[in-house]
């Protein structure tokens, strides 16, 4: 696959990125209705403190914070949304790709060293992968050699010529 198609993609586990994406965007949505329930509190109380005021604004409040929760809602989001599908990008993609390394050494391939790009998450697990590969390569490489190696052969003593 092309390297800078492959660095646009963004959506590499969209299942996991989209679970992860919906998280905090659930929480930011929380958030913005905890904060317009604070704010509303918050008035109604100053609201007891006025006179003939207090209607107006109590009969304006309403359409006040469901206009101000609309607009936060249209800016938090797409921008949580997109925080967090380049956020995940980088933990996705590296998964991706130990999937992909480890597929290909189960089907008996050997795809190399592997190696996700610089900046992406699980930096110490690819390192970790290397190792354990190379250190399963070394192991089986010792054993073919022993196995491999010149015996010392036992050779049968001749049988003694029969007189005849």
């Amino acid at each position: 696959m092309n390297n800078k198609k492959w660095r646009l993609k963004k959506m590499i586990l969209p299942g996991l990125q989209v679970r992860i994406t919906l998280v905090f965007l659930s929480l930011a949505c929380f958030a913005a209705f905890f904060q317009i329930y604070m704010i509303n509190r918050s008035v109604l109380m100053v609201s007891e403190k006025l006179t003939v005021e207090s209607e107006v604004l109590l009969g304006e409040l309403p359409g006040i914070l469901g206009v101000n929760l609309l607009l936060t809602l249209l800016v938090l989001v797409p921008l949580m949304v997109m925080v967090g599908v380049l956020t995940t990008h980088r933990i996705a993609g590296p998964i991706y790709r130990f999937h992909m390394h480890l597929r290909e050494i189960a089907n008996g391939g050997d795809p190399g060293t592997c190696r996700i790009r610089k900046g992406d998450e699980l930096q110490e697990l690819c390192v970790l992968i290397n190792q354990a590969i190379e250190a399963t390569r070394s192991k089986a490489l010792q054993q073919a050699e022993e196995h491999e190696a010149p015996r010392e052969s036992v050779e049968p003593e001749p049988e003694p010529a029969r007189a005849a």
